[in-house]
């Protein structure tokens, strides 16, 4: 982002705030890349700043209160001395970031809000230094282990699960419990306009389901089996899809924006209108997908 549009926004939100929101403009800097930006002290209270990339960014002593940085990528950010009361994190990136002295009140109170994405991580040993240190920096307890295999899930166990996930979504967290299907086998499962956001589904089988119109921003389905599925029109912004197999799935009009590909298998599938604005495609296999109108 431009030096110049980034004070301007600085300003504009610093004006929302001293006027109970009556003028100015809340800040709102979706994908924008803002790699390391020098942030230090900013007042960004209330601040939208989903999918943003503010990797070994200064956010020293920086007001983050009830901001939004949902899938947002902080790997080696400044977060020393930050007020984080009430901050959302979810499915946002935290490798090597610096949380020395960082007030989590609020956070501490709802821990999987910042953790999720960790707790999944370590159950499939990637990450688990950063991990276990966040844990102790928030007295949270390590997730269970890993199930041994894929497992089937009864119908009703699925609509119980989801409507809880329905429930915790609904309450801002606080109530309900977060969609846990890794490791599933939802084989041609008709999950047609679902409410997943930030749910967690690495290394579920999703093989042919239907997922059309589903809002799953911010999921995490890190190495999960999408061959043949359907996501047309579906919404994936900012959510984890780093080596998941998606071989012939139907992608058309997908929002993809600040979702991460790398290394995913995109072999044949049709990105037809799809918007994969600010997605991390590094390593990804293209090979013979349709990629007519695919915004990038």
């Amino acid at each position: 982002m431009n030096p110049d549009d980034l004070r301007e926004i600085l300003a504009q939100h610093q004006l929302w705030l001293a006027t109970d929101k009556k003028e100015g403009k809340r800040a709102a800097v979706f994908c924008a890349d803002l790699t390391g930006a020098d942030l230090q002290g900013a007042n960004l209270q209330g601040a939208d700043l989903e999918g943003a990339i503010l990797c070994y960014a200064n956010l020293m002593g920086a007001n983050l209160t009830d901001a939004y940085l949902g899938g947002a990528n902080l790997t080696g950010a400044n977060l020393a001395d930050a007020n984080l009361q009430e901050a959302n994190f979810i499915g946002a990136n935290l490798t090597d970031a610096d949380f020395s002295n960082t007030d989590l009140t609020g956070v501490k109170d709802e821990a999987l809000r910042v953790v999720s994405r960790y707790q999944t991580q370590v159950r499939h040993a990637l990450r688990v230094r950063e991990y276990e240190q966040f844990c102790t920096l928030l007295s949270v307890p390590i997730s269970n282990p890993l199930p041994a295999r894929r497992y089937a899930l009864e119908p009703d166990k699925l609509k119980e699960i989801l409507s809880q996930h329905k429930l915790w979504l609904g309450s801002n967290r606080m109530e309900g419990e977060r969609a846990d299907l890794l490791y599933a086998d939802l084989t041609e499962a008709d999950l047609q306009g679902a409410d997943l956001e930030g749910a967690i589904l690495c290394y579920a089988n999703l093989r042919g389901a239907n997922l059309r119109g589903a809002d799953l921003r911010g999921a995490d389905m890190t190495k999960a089996n999408l061959t043949d599925v359907d996501l047309r029109d579906a919404n994936l912004r900012a959510s984890h899809l780093d080596g998941a197999d998606l071989q012939g799935a139907n992608l058309e009009g997908a929002r993809l924006e600040a979702a991460s590909l790398v290394g995913a298998n995109l072999e044949q599938a049709n990105l037809t209108r799809a918007d994969l604005r600010g997605a991390d495609i590094h390593r990804a296999n293209m090979d013979g997908a349709i990629v007519e109108n695919m915004k990038r």
